[in-house]
């Protein structure tokens, strides 16, 4: 058995990326409906208020259950790949300073919550950087040119960001506009993410068996 740790991780990564995928699913149709809703009127319409707290109750409730999936996947699958370690560090920093986010405001609160993006960003990173090399080890081109895709994704999605921040600074206007585009691109990285996962899972059974 070459990989049984790496699996074993792999296991927990494609439910925890499925999750991903429908709490970004629903968090770009609640910007949609936002974006077309007065916030006076929304603010009176108390369907419209409730069904968007259950909303963003289940994209929490989604994404925090993803997270612990992911960190055990982590914990695990390190004792295949070294570069796992890395994702299980920087997932550690990222639900410390998410803490830390909670009880601030203000300048450092967006500090805070910069640290937060970047931590969350180099946990995708390496998590793709450790399945890419038992790509590479097993010589599976079509594992590594998806994970060169899902690489070039979350790139692309951290660059938008932070051109959404900055523009948005100047021009608050353009914020709706760029908060859906924001949405539709995680839902896109996600969806690129969990295809390059259940590929390599499938890769790792395959070497695994």
């Amino acid at each position: 058995m070459k990989y049984p740790k790496a699996l074993t991780g792999a296991k927990l990564f494609v439910p925890a990326e499925i999750l991903c995928v429908f709490a970004s699913l629903i968090e770009f149709i609640m910007e949609i409906i936002m974006s077309n809703v007065d916030a006076s009127a929304a603010e009176e319409n108390t369907i419209l208020v409730n069904r968007l707290l259950v909303g963003l109750v289940a994209i929490n409730a989604l994404n925090l259950i993803a997270f612990v999936m992911k960190v055990i996947g982590f914990q695990i699958a390190r004792k295949d790949e070294r570069q796992f370690r890395k994702s299980l560090f920087f997932s550690i920093i990222g639900i410390i300073f998410s803490v830390i986010f909670f009880f601030t405001a203000g300048k450092f609160s967006d500090f805070m919550w910069g640290v937060i993006e970047v931590a969350t960003l180099l946990v995708v990173v390496y998590a793709i950087l450790a399945l890419y090399n038992l790509a590479e080890a097993e010589d599976n081109q079509d594992v590594m040119k998806r994970g060169k895709i899902a690489l070039v994704m979350v790139a692309i999605i951290f660059g938008f960001a932070v051109i959404n921040k900055t523009i948005t600074v100047f021009t608050p206007a353009a914020d709706t506009i760029f908060t859906i585009l924001s949405a539709a691109l995680d839902l896109l990285g996600h969806a690129v993410f969990l295809s390059f996962l259940v590929a390599a899972k499938k890769m790792l059974k395959n070497a695994t068996d």
